[in-house]
């Protein structure tokens, strides 16, 4: 079934950490073309955009990040779209000691709507990452600095346009499109939880 006009697709990156962690951060997307897209279409576009959002991050994880997948689904059906491969990425591209588990960058997206902050926990960076004091060091800030404009600007995908937004379905639509953010560099912390526990 294809994904419709103004229809939400999640995507699901699952990134694992030293073999024994997931890293999972959900994005939303919808389609902003005008038109129905073919659920592939909707696949190939998503991916080919998330594997360049996420290879300026690749650059401040070590090599024992494993990229292992991406899962769609489309959020106004419930249609699930696929699970498919990152397109280009398999691991972080640093050689440096990573930083303890669960200590993450942190870039927060606003829109028009005041106090409503979306917040994405870039996990698995490098020692590198940060200062002696502790804080993201400039490059790295820099660096979530295009991560965010990338998500900020209208993807234009082969096949179709979609726009990074945020909608809970929950009792209602809520639509949110961020129209700007900030990555700080105060780390912040991936909460975890114990096997078998959550979602």
């Amino acid at each position: 079934m294809p994904v419709a006009n103004d229809e939400i697709v999640q995507v699901t990156a699952r990134v694992e950490f030293g073999g024994v962690d997931d890293m999972v951060n959900v994005f939303q997307f919808i389609n902003a073309s005008g038109l129905a897209v073919p659920d592939s279409e909707a696949i190939t576009d998503l991916a080919a955009f998330m594997d360049s959002l996420y290879t300026t991050i690749a650059l401040f994880q070590p090599t024992t990040v494993l990229y292992r997948d991406l899962r769609m689904v489309n959020l106004d059906t419930g249609d699930i779209l696929g699970i498919v491969p990152w397109p280009g990425l398999s691991t972080g591209l640093h050689v440096g000691q990573p930083m303890a588990p669960g200590v993450a960058a942190v870039v927060n997206f606003y829109g028009d709507e005041p106090r409503r902050v979306m917040r994405k926990y870039i996990g698995g960076l490098v020692e590198d990452s940060s200062d002696a004091d502790g804080v993201l060091n400039a490059i790295t800030v820099t660096e979530l600095g295009v991560f965010a404009a990338e998500l900020l600007a209208p993807i234009v995908g082969t096949f179709s346009t979609w726009l990074y937004c945020y909608d809970n379905f929950l009792p209602l639509s809520n639509l949110m499109i961020p129209t700007s953010a900030v990555a700080t560099n105060i780390p912040g912390y991936q909460r975890r939880r114990k096997q078998g526990r959550g979602s």
